[in-house]
């Protein structure tokens, strides 16, 4: 899978009860505050949005979710039901729901699936992606084996 992103990916893998969290004395952003780039329409414009897709590829899903979790909490600050805020939600749960696979929560991690198809079936367009595609790629994604995301509108 070609990287969208020069960033390292992070030392460890975090899972909830399992590692050290990352923002905890000892964990790899301990004392960091992350700031996240301002999101514009193309996405994949934006190294935050590019780095989580590395990151969930490579099944950092936690580590997905923190980067996507600053887009969206600064996309929905403008228009929180906006479809750029439930397109970015959706990843969200997405992540979560690789989390719970990983901890093997398996009826947990079908639950966060299902819901992030429900809100992307409720976006309507986000300019430069296919959401039909996308849509495909959440419903067959294979947390062991990630999937690169569809770039592009075709």
């Amino acid at each position: 899978m070609a990287r969208l992103s020069s960033r390292p990916f992070p030392p460890y893998q975090f899972l909830p009860g399992k590692t050290l969290h990352p923002e905890k004395e000892g964990g790899y952003l301990y004392g960091h505050k992350l700031s996240f780039q301002k999101l514009k329409d193309d996405f994949l414009q934006n190294e935050d949005f590019c780095y989580s897709l590395d990151l969930m590829e490579a099944n950092f899903f936690w580590e997905a979710h923190v980067y996507l979790e600053g887009l969206w909490n600064q996309v929905r600050k403008e228009k929180e039901k906006s479809d750029q805020a439930i397109f970015l939600q959706s990843l969200i749960l997405l992540n979560a729901a690789g989390v719970k696979f990983l901890l093997q929560s398996f009826e947990a991690a079908q639950a966060h699936r299902q819901r992030a198809l429900e809100l992307i079936s409720s976006v309507s367009h986000v300019p430069n992606f296919n959401l039909q595609k996308i849509t495909k790629w959440m419903e067959d994604y294979d947390f062991k084996r990630p999937a690169s995301f569809p770039l592009g509108p075709h």
